[in-house]
């Protein structure tokens, strides 16, 4: 019940007990001490809160949630500029390192399990701290085959410090594949619909193909050239561009009500979500629920037609979180009696949190995209 309060943004009180966003999260906190401390404060960033081992520590509190405790490394600004998910993993890993999280499990072999490697310099976080405290020093973030984090900290053409790490989503999240799939669960039931941010009439990308009144945002593709993140427009007599959702174009309006929250609409999904040791859940959402959950967590939907059929479309919907390292699959049956009336049921499969290097197996089985 206190979960439900605190999503829906009912509570206010500065006496409102933070939850915390991770396991992980709770347990360090519990480590360090920090319970009662993370208790009640309000939402925001704290750089130098606390201490630990007489090494300060940073906390972000964001909708009554715990989101993140670490050694304070990165400012407001680094952390922003190149990336609070790449901040906030490495803040929170090197704390982690100097808590018995895993039980015998040193330091060397803790970062020889996790693929976590210093390629330059030397586990030395206060060395880290000052040199990115160095106005003079270039912080350098680069992906090597979408697979891996190469950061590294250089003065002039001298690099000073450089780090690698996987692009995975349990090791930069800090969470196991169960914990992943129950919080997926939890959050969208208590997620609410949230209106696209997507300004068309402002888009640069818009273009107008051969037919009459038929304009194409384009997008970007995944895996094959037709699963992908296209938008499809027509413009009304005043000049204004509008999503098209007309049965004239039954693949470009599935797109439209698939990769955005543009069409209004009142499907609502029933998910098979097959999860970690072969177990199965069943959640029914919204469709625009799902959609705004994925957005608001990083995700980019890539959309294709497997089949289409006088009675159902078959569908594919990746949504693809490339910072951290996953992927939502979802292979839809969409009913066509339902279209007109844009209410009704949707049958879904979901995989959840599939990392790019086991996507291709999922596809082996399945027809041409169109």
């Amino acid at each position: 019940m206190m979960l439900v309060w605190l999503f829906s943004g009912v509570i206010s009180s500065s006496n409102a007990k933070n939850t915390f966003r991770t396991d992980l999260l709770k347990l360090m906190a519990g480590k360090c001490g920090l319970d009662q401390q993370l208790d009640t404060i309000k939402d925001g960033e704290y750089i130098h809160f606390a201490r630990f081992k007489n090494q300060p520590l940073t906390a972000i509190i964001e909708n009554h949630r715990v989101t993140h405790i670490g050694y304070s490394v990165f400012s407001p600004l680094q952390r922003q500029g190149f990336g609070k998910e790449v901040c906030n993993f490495l803040e929170r890993y090197f704390l982690e390192l100097d808590i018995p999280t895993r039980d015998n499990v040193s330091r060397n072999q803790r970062m020889l399990e996790d693929r976590v490697k210093i390629v330059q310099g030397n586990y030395n976080l206060g060395r880290l701290r000052e040199i990115c405290k160095d106005s003079d020093i270039c912080i350098n973030l680069q992906t090597v085959n979408a697979k891996e984090y190469v950061i590294g900290w250089r003065r002039d053409s001298t690099w000073l410090y450089v780090m690698s790490f996987p692009i995975e989503y349990d090791l930069l999240f800090g969470t196991n594949m169960d914990e992943s799939e129950r919080r997926l669960t939890e959050e969208l039931h208590l997620m609410s619909f949230v209106q696209d941010s997507l300004k068309v009439e402002k888009s640069t990308k818009i273009r107008k193909a051969w037919q009459d009144n038929y304009y194409t945002i384009e997008g970007e593709s995944y895996l094959l050239p037709n699963l992908n993140s296209n938008l499809y427009l027509k413009k009304d007599s005043a000049g204004k561009f509008s999503p098209i959702y007309d049965k004239i174009y039954p693949i470009e309006s599935l797109a439209n009500l698939f990769t955005s929250n543009l069409i209004e609409n009142g499907f609502t999904l029933e998910i098979k979500f097959r999860k970690y040791g072969f177990k199965t859940d069943t959640i029914t959402v919204p469709l625009r629920t799902w959609i705004s959950y994925c957005q608001q967590t990083g995700c980019k939907a890539f959309f294709g037609i497997i089949s289409l059929e006088k009675e159902a479309a078959t569908c594919e919907l990746i949504m693809h979180n490339s910072i951290m390292g996953y992927n939502h699959i979802m292979k839809l049956s969409f009913p066509m009696a339902c279209f007109e009336e844009r209410k009704g049921i949707i049958s879904a499969r979901l995989n959840g949190y599939v990392n790019f290097t086991r996507i291709k197996n999922l596809f082996a089985d399945y027809n041409e995209i169109k």
